[in-house]
C-alpha cells in the first residue's frame, strides 16, 4: 500500500467487517465505496461489477489440543458430534461446507456459535473446543503456529471466490478506483486475499487519477 500512498497521500481509508449480503447492501446504498468479499450471486448486475480476485479450498480445524485431531481414522461423520463454529446460515461460506456434508451424504452440523468475523472465529477456537472451516492456506499457517489444529480428513470443500465489488462506471468513487487497482496487483504478487472485509473510501484525489477499470 506504500505505492498508494505515495500517489495519493490525502486517501483515508476505514475498514468494516460484515457478511457478504450485509457489504453488498451497504455499496449498493453508497454507505461504502466497495467491498472484497466471498463471491454471491445477491447482487445488482446493474448497478455493480464483480472482478473474481481467488479461489481457494476450505478445511475442517479444531482448536487447539482438540481430541478429534489425535484420531488418525477420523472420518467426517465423526465430527458431526463435536461443537461447531460456522458463519451464518446462507451466507456463501456456509452453503459451501453444507455442500461438502451432502456430498458425503452427511447431514449439515449444526452449529453451537455463528459467528461472521474471521478474528472473532479464531478467538472463539483459540478459548473452546470447536470445529470450523477455514480456507486451507491460511490454516495450514496458524497450525505451524498452534492457533489451530489440522484433521486428518481428506474431505475439502471449494469456497466461493473471493471477489472485489464495485459501483459500475460513473458512481465509482475516483479514490476507490486507486484502492482496487492496488487490491488487485497485490493479489497477483502474493497469489491469494485475506479474510474478508469491506474499505470505505475517502479522498480528495481528483478524477483525472482514475486508473482503468480493471488493471491488467
Amino acid at each position: 500500500m506504500q505505492r498508494l500512498a505515495d500517489r495519493a497521500p490525502q486517501l483515508r481509508i476505514a475498514v468494516v467487517e460484515a457478511d457478504t449480503d450485509a457489504l453488498i447492501g451497504m455499496l449498493s446504498d453508497g454507505r461504502v465505496d466497495m467491498a472484497v468479499a466471498r463471491m454471491s450471486t445477491r447482487f445488482s448486475a446493474t448497478l455493480l461489477r464483480q472482478i473474481t480476485l481467488h479461489a481457494e479450498q476450505g478445511m475442517v480445524v479444531a482448536s487447539p489440543g482438540h481430541v478429534l485431531a489425535q484420531n488418525a481414522a477420523l472420518t467426517l461423520g465423526d465430527c458431526l458430534q463435536a461443537a461447531w463454529a460456522l458463519p451464518a446460515e446462507g451466507s456463501p461460506t456456509r452453503m459451501a461446507i453444507d455442500t461438502m456434508f451432502a456430498a458425503a451424504g452427511l447431514p449439515n452440523p449444526e452449529p453451537l456459535l455463528e459467528i461472521m468475523s474471521v478474528g472473532s472465529l479464531l478467538a472463539a477456537l483459540d478459548g473452546g473446543n470447536l470445529l470450523t472451516v477455514l480456507p486451507e492456506v491460511l490454516s495450514r499457517r496458524l497450525a505451524a503456529h498452534g492457533n489451530v489444529a489440522l484433521l486428518p480428513l481428506i474431505e475439502r470443500c471449494d469456497l466461493p471466490p473471493v471477489s472485489l465489488y464495485l459501483l459500475k462506471d460513473g458512481f465509482q468513487d475516483p479514490a476507490a478506483t486507486l484502492l482496487a487497482a492496488e487490491l488487485q496487483d497485490l493479489v497477483r504478487i502474493l497469489g491469494g486475499a485475506g479474510p474478508s472485509g469491506l474499505a470505505h473510501v475517502t479522498s480528495t484525489s481528483p478524477a483525472s487519477e482514475r486508473l482503468p477499470d480493471e488493471a491488467g
